[in-house]
């Protein structure tokens, strides 16, 4: 195992409940009569945060849940989540504390991995975007620009972001670092991202589909390149909100807001958003799948539809009714006023990608 850098548990907010005492596995000699169960060991199971130097030799921090079930010998899948622009690691977790992906790691038995962005100067504490005639500069970014700027943390997801580090780079190393440190199964490592996160989830989807078995993206827009030819049509759902102040998922498209105020341009970048089926197109258009998709669920609170294409391409975009930029079914206060980001519960987040996600091991569909 290679040696990891640096160990520090966090809080817990599910593992003290489930605890057992008792001497480990290790400990006892079993009979074939008798069944040891696992203890719980803290240095294992629950939260543990590292540091790994990544492939632009930047140093990259990555926090990792490990369920009860965890044995150390049994390969498991993995979730990664990415958090939104300017939030942390601490934030996600703490902001979906009502449904969160360690509840669901627990009942399915996987491990979450919340990686940390990078920041326009890595060396520098990280701090909040601040505002600027509606613009932030994205060509260079020095000591000197802090103060005026912020230093937020975020992904790059090639079109907002003004983070400079290799993410696509740091997120293909951490699948590597993460077979080295547990058992793992590579057909099954997945991603889920938030916001800014769900669109590094985006590009994630274009630069790393080889690697990754199925993709989500929440809140999160996207802006297909010219010409792009995917090596796997990965599996790929989205969610995204029909009262999200950034216009993402607008039907009209139009410039992002925040918290109402408009930005014609934002991180150096316009925030034009292209009307939300011109996105959809253009993704359903690169994996090969149909024009004409099949309606899953349409009602008052929910639409959805899937688009299938050859070799069980596939892909989903829901759109839920009255909800904005938020985690569907975290009903708690969140971030911004209620009356431009409502929330909503119509669908349960992680219980929604999950179910998707358990559907797909790379493979399936094959590459093209």
């Amino acid at each position: 195992m290679k040696k990891i850098l640096l160990l520090t548990p966090l809080a817990g907010l599910l593992v003290a409940s489930m605890i057992l005492t008792g001497s480990s596995s290790k400990d006892k000699t079993p009979t074939a009569s008798v069944t040891v169960e696992p203890a719980y060991d803290h240095e294992i199971q629950g939260f543990h945060s590292f540091e790994m130097t990544a492939v632009d030799g930047r140093t990259r921090k990555y926090t990792v849940y490990v369920p009860w079930s965890y044995d150390r010998v049994t390969p498991l899948p993995v979730v990664m989540h990415l958090h939104g622009g300017a939030a942390n690691v601490e934030d996600v977790i703490q902001y979906q504390s009502q449904h969160n992906w360690q509840i669901k790691a627990e009942q399915e038995n996987f491990l979450v991995v919340y990686p940390l962005g990078s920041r326009p100067n890595n060396d520098e504490p990280p701090s909040g975007m601040k505002m600027y005639e509606g613009q932030l500069p994205i060509e260079s970014y020095g000591p000197e620009d802090i103060d005026k700027w912020g230093n937020p943390t975020a992904w790059d997801d090639r079109w907002i972001s003004i983070a400079t580090g290799d993410d696509v780079g740091f997120i293909d190393g951490l699948i590597d670092q993460l077979d080295a440190d547990y058992a793992i199964d590579l057909n099954r490592v997945y991603v889920s991202g938030i916001s800014n996160g769900g669109m590094m989830a985006w590009r994630l989807a274009e630069e790393l589909n080889h690697r990754l078995a199925a993709v989500a993206s929440v809140v999160g827009t996207h802006r297909m390149p010219e010409g792009v030819e995917l090596q796997r049509a990965v599996p790929f759902i989205s969610i995204v909100g029909d009262h999200d102040d950034r216009k993402i998922g607008s039907l009209e498209g139009g410039y992002m807001d925040f918290f109402g105020t408009p930005f014609p341009k934002f991180l150096g970048s316009s925030t034009w958003q292209e009307p939300w089926q011109n996105q959809v197109n253009a993704w359903v258009k690169a994996i090969g799948a149909s024009p004409e998709p099949e309606v899953i669920r349409d009602d008052e609170r929910v639409t959805a539809r899937v688009y299938r294409g050859p070799e069980g391409a596939e892909f989903q975009d829901w759109r839920i009714h009255d909800m904005g930029h938020t985690w569907p079914g975290m009903m708690e206060p969140g971030v911004g006023p209620e009356a431009v980001n409502p929330r909503s519960d119509a669908v349960i987040g992680e219980d929604l990608i999950w179910d998707f996600f358990s559907r797909f091991s790379l493979g399936n569909p094959s590459s093209k």
